[in-house]
Formats: structure tokens, sequence, C-alpha cells
């Protein structure tokens, strides 16, 4: 049997999977839609008030001390880096220094 057999007998319903996962999709994106109209766009701070309100929950519950508040230059900053001393930028500079420098030792090396 190949599949472009013409044969009265089925009528044409080789193409009915096809179809039903077709129609399927349609209406999936069609009440994604719909919800989307219906809420709105949420968008990322929804999420960053709900991870901010579930932490401090979290610590409460735990006995944990209220997590300190940093500053928008500061969250620019990884974590590691804060706390060393003299501010963020020099510590990138030093940084970046740092594996320039490894970079050179290693094609002197090579």
């Amino acid at each position: 049997m190949c599949a472009h057999h013409d044969s009265k007998a089925e009528g044409g319903y080789h193409m009915t999977g096809v179809a039903w996962t077709i129609l399927v999709m349609g209406v999936s994106l069609a009440i994604i839609f719909l919800m989307w109209a219906f809420f709105g766009y949420i968008g990322p701070k929804f999420s960053e008030e709900v991870m901010l309100e579930q932490q401090a929950q979290l610590r409460e519950q735990y006995g944990f001390p209220p997590a300190e508040k940093i500053t928008a230059q500061q969250a620019q900053t990884p974590p590691s880096l804060r706390h060393l001393n003299g501010s963020a930028g020099q510590a990138t500079a030093a940084t970046n220094a740092s594996s320039s420098g490894a970079a050179a030792t290693a094609a002197e090396a090579g």
C-alpha cells in the first residue's frame, strides 16, 4: 500500500489525524490569546514582587534576619564582589585586570 492510493472505500480519511492536530493547535492558541486578553500582560515586575514577599515570609518563619536592602548600583554587582574593599567599579576593574593578566601569562607559556 502506498500513501497515494485513491480507493473510494476510505473516502479521504487518511488526513483526519493531521486535521485534528491542526484544529487542536488552533483552539489552544485561541485559548492562550483569550487568557492573555482577559488577564493582561503581567510582566516581570509581578514575579519580582512575589519572590520578595515569599523570601520575607520565609526569613520570618525560620528566624533569619531581614534581607539587607541593596541599591540599584549594588544590584548590578555580583554578590561575591559586593563586600570587597572599595567600590564595585574598582572590584570589576581588578577582576578584569587579573583575568587579562592570566590570559597574557597563558599566551607567554604557550
